[in-house]
């Protein structure tokens, strides 16, 4: 009976070593797994837009320019009807003030001078005989064939006279107007002249504005725009009605204005004039930056920042200034636009 029991706790041993061997044994084949690591945490960057608050205001369309003061009246002497004249004598300069009638240049024309004073003489000779011989006519003193010569020779020396006097005119120009010498051609002495203008006069008794800035052709005719003058320490705004405008007119290139109140008298010809004139304007409406606007096709809209991110909101435009556009519906106060 011992021996059994022996025999029995022997084996009962060898089993028990056996399976903490092979437990043993399947560990080292088989690793236990190790537990997983959670994965890092990688931050979104948010995206940063620049917008501007729609807020109500005043937007106006607004035409900016400037302008030079003209005559009204000017008047270009020409030599055309001598084109090619030898030039012998120039009697006035630039800014000169001249009379009407006052004689400004003169072509060759010395040889008829002379034959017009000659034949001056002449006719008034004839005028004297043919005075007498109408007296004696008259009288019974003359017959008829010594009277008919008579005339014949003092229509002569009459016609002579128009025609070298009217040669002479051909030779001098004198000014159509009284006013000042506002353009001066560059002429040379002896030298031959085309027919084109060599001159300008102006008449200055009556003032305008020529326009000469951007968007000249939407001033409506009958607008009154702001003028000052340009440098002047008062800075004094006169009302300028315009009375010409180039829209559908072929002659007219430039709007022109006229001052609705007295110009400074000693305002010099060609002084600059800043012009502004309201053409549309529109109060406690919403305004957004020109920036903001978009366009796709028939599609107006603008992005916006609403709800955490960006959305596009179609809207419908009104006024447009240099750089402001108004907003009739699809925004209300306090959006924010995206630009």
């Amino acid at each position: 009976m011992s021996k059994f029991h022996g025999g029995f706790k022997r084996i009962c041993v060898l089993v028990l070593v056996g399976t903490m061997l092979l437990t043993a044994g399947c560990g080292a084949l088989f690793p236990t797994e190790e537990e997983r690591l959670p994965p890092p945490l990688i931050e979104t960057r948010r995206i940063e837009y620049i917008t501007y608050p729609a807020e109500r205001k005043t937007i106006e369309n607004t035409i900016s320019g400037y302008a030079v003061v003209e005559a009204a009246n000017q008047t270009n002497v020409s030599v055309d009807t001598n084109p090619g004249g030898i030039l012998t004598a120039i009697h006035f300069k630039e800014g000169d003030w001249v009379e009407e009638g006052q004689l400004l240049l003169e072509l060759q024309n010395e040889h008829i001078k002379e034959s017009l004073e000659e034949t001056r003489l002449r006719t008034e000779i004839a005028e004297l005989r043919y005075a007498k011989a109408r007296e004696q006519y008259k009288n019974g003193e003359m017959d008829v064939v010594a009277w008919k010569q008579a005339e014949l020779d003092i229509y002569l020396a009459r016609r002579n006279l128009k025609k070298l006097e009217a040669q002479l005119a051909a030779t001098q120009f004198f000014s159509p107007v009284t006013g000042r010498i506002i353009y001066r051609r560059e002429m040379t002495l002896n030298a031959p002249v085309g027919g084109d203008v060599v001159c300008t006069v102006a008449d200055t008794s009556e003032l305008v504005l020529r326009y000469l800035g951007n968007r000249g052709e939407e001033l409506p005719l009958g607008a009154i725009c702001e003028g000052v003058i340009r440098n002047d320490p008062s800075g004094k705004v006169y009302p300028l009605e315009v009375i010409e405008t180039p829209l559908g007119n072929t002659i007219v290139k430039q709007a022109v204005l006229k001052s609705l109140e007295p110009l400074p008298e000693d305002i010099e010809l060609g002084r600059q004039v800043d012009i502004r004139f309201v053409l549309e304007k529109s109060e406690n409406t919403i305004a957004v930056p020109r920036r903001a606007l978009q366009t796709m096709g028939s599609r107006t809209y603008v992005y916006v920042f609403a709800d955490g991110y960006k959305q596009e909101r179609d809207v419908k435009v009104g006024i447009m200034s240099s750089d402001e556009v108004e907003i009739l519906s699809g925004i209300t106060d306090g959006d924010l636009i995206i630009y």
